[in-house]
């Protein structure tokens, strides 16, 4: 699906990443996985879609945007 101009994997419900993982109304978010440069809503959704070799971003790169708002981009 695409939100705000990027595409999130998973199990996506609606267009502000909520997925069927995390759907509460505060649940707003999806999350750039390093280990393949793409957006899910959860760790769970990229566990069951990802690309099965999770690795944390290191940190000289903690200054990247990681994190998509599903309210705002």
């Amino acid at each position: 699906m695409i939100i705000h101009g990027h595409k999130v994997k998973g199990n996506v419900i609606d267009f502000e990443t909520r997925c069927t993982h995390y759907n509460k109304e505060i649940d707003r978010i999806a999350i750039k996985f390093y280990c393949c440069d793409t957006y899910y809503p959860c760790f769970e959704c990229h566990e069951e879609h990802g690309c099965d070799n999770p690795k944390v971003w290191p940190k000289e790169l903690f200054n990247h945007k990681a994190i998509l708002c599903g309210g705002c981009g």
